[in-house]
């Protein structure tokens, strides 16, 4: 078994159906290995943009990892603006570029380039596998990272010769997602209980995460609970809510400016903050507050 057939056995057994890729020739070893591999079908896109934006969306749809195959680094340049969006939107992607051979780096092959740190600043972890016997943990590593909350991408190089090198006999364990979920302590939830119950005028922020964690009923719960109007997270900070728009208490999503933010929540005394970050601003610059000073913050 070669570099990319481990590859592809550590996807399958991942339970990785689809890899979506605009391959070129430090690929052609996964290509090929994609041939007598039926557990796995290779999506083939016209450019690395809308193959970067089909992953994301079949991500978000399945909540499976979204395995993508780019092109070097000129690919990997092109995509970058979809892996931001799916930074911010904290999408599970799997992203894989092929590298020149490692015997070429120092002559700077063309399309060569130091995709590891391109890819940083939108990952949540980004390496380069350097031998063939890293591969199923590098595999392993990658798509539990992807899936463990809080989600996101991540970023493998693999070079083309560690592709094509046969390996020993290696550990292929399959990758096994971590839920790192706790429950906060008690006495910070009894906190934040009184916070919400003393409330005269409250509302509530909400955002992707919710959607994400399988918890719309329960925020509809709170929020009658509460009579508190629910606030989405704005589209273009990636937001994606769930909760009714027909549900008397769904209220116009939050806005992008920080005066427009401070007189939209200003009527409010306390706001429950949950799954988004408090708070993502727009381009301009506003030294006045977004929350009102009078507000107490409850954040989950």
């Amino acid at each position: 078994m070669n570099g990319a057939q481990l590859m592809l056995e550590m996807l399958a057994s991942a339970g990785v159906r689809y890899v979506f890729g605009n391959p070129g020739s430090t690929e052609l070893p996964l290509t090929d290995a994609m041939v007598a591999e039926d557990r796995l079908e290779y999506i083939l896109g016209l450019q690395e943009v809308p193959v970067m934006g089909i992953a994301e969306g079949y991500a978000q749809a399945t909540r499976q990892p979204g395995v993508v195959n780019l092109h070097i680094s000129p690919g990997l340049g092109n995509g970058l603006g979809m892996l931001y969006n799916a930074y911010r939107a904290g999408t599970p992607l799997v992203v894989t570029a092929g590298q020149q051979d490692r015997r070429l780096r120092f002559s700077e092959p063309i399309l060569w380039g130091e995709m590891v740190e391109v890819a940083r600043p939108w990952t949540k972890w980004s390496a380069e596998v350097q031998r063939v016997e890293d591969i199923p943990a590098a595999m392993r590593r990658a798509i539990q990272t992807a899936l463990m909350p809080p989600t996101g991408p991540v970023f493998l190089s693999i070079p083309v010769d560690v592709q094509q090198q046969e390996a020993p006999s290696l550990d292929l364990t399959p990758p096994q997602p971590v839920n790192p979920l706790l429950r906060p302590p008690a006495d910070e939830l009894l906190r934040a209980v009184d916070v919400l119950a003393t409330a005269t005028n409250p509302a509530i922020l909400a955002g992707s995460r919710v959607t994400e964690s399988d918890a719309i009923s329960e925020l509809v719960t709170v929020a009658e609970t509460l009579g508190a109007p629910v606030i989405s997270e704005p589209g273009t900070t990636h937001g994606r809510l769930g909760f009714p728009c027909t549900h008397p208490l769904s209220a116009p999503g939050l806005p992008l400016w920080a005066p427009d933010i401070h007189e939209r929540l200003s009527e409010f005394d306390v706001i429950l903050a949950v799954g988004l970050d408090v708070l993502r601003l727009y381009v301009y610059y506003e030294p006045e507050r977004a929350i009102p000073e009078h507000i107490r913050l409850v954040h989950l």
